[in-house]
């Protein structure tokens, strides 16, 4: 889980690195978001397992206290910011049953900052998710399964 956290955040700052170098307003406020698919190839079990990845691209007005995706940003203009969030979709077959997993990473869009990361995993055994947040000083972390 650490690792592919990882790999994430570095492939979100590199798209984010290339990005500033654009006129960020007009590309990433468009209305539209950025989808990029790919094939994959995951270690589990002990052997190679194939499947597919969605990376998700899209701004999004955030909740400085509640850290979710505000509906109605204008009930509460103070209280909200701007983010890039990033989410990757990785679904993956191993033997019998599927995984599926996405990796969340949000950043403020005024200077790529870290708000939020999260992890969630689903598969026949269960399932379980991960969050960090960060704050001034800190990072909360919460595990649940």
């Amino acid at each position: 889980m650490k690792t592919l956290r990882k790999s994430f955040v570095m492939l979100f700052a590199l798209h984010s690195s290339l990005c500033a170098a654009t006129d960020f307003e007009t590309y990433w406020h468009d209305g539209k978001a950025e989808l990029n698919g790919y094939r994959l190839t995951v270690s589990r079990y002990g052997q190679p397992r194939t499947g597919r990845a969605v990376a998700i691209y899209v701004t999004e007005p955030f909740s400085k206290s509640k850290r979710v995706k505000v509906d109605d940003p204008t009930k509460n203009p103070g209280g909200v910011e701007d983010v890039l969030k990033l989410n990757l979709v990785r679904d993956f077959q191993t033997g019998i049953y599927d995984y599926n997993t996405m990796v969340s990473v949000f950043v403020r869009s005024a200077d790529f900052s870290p708000v939020k990361t999260s992890f969630s995993s689903a598969e026949w055994c269960g399932h379980v998710f991960e969050e960090q947040t960060f704050h001034p000083g800190r990072i909360h972390d919460s595990q649940f399964s």
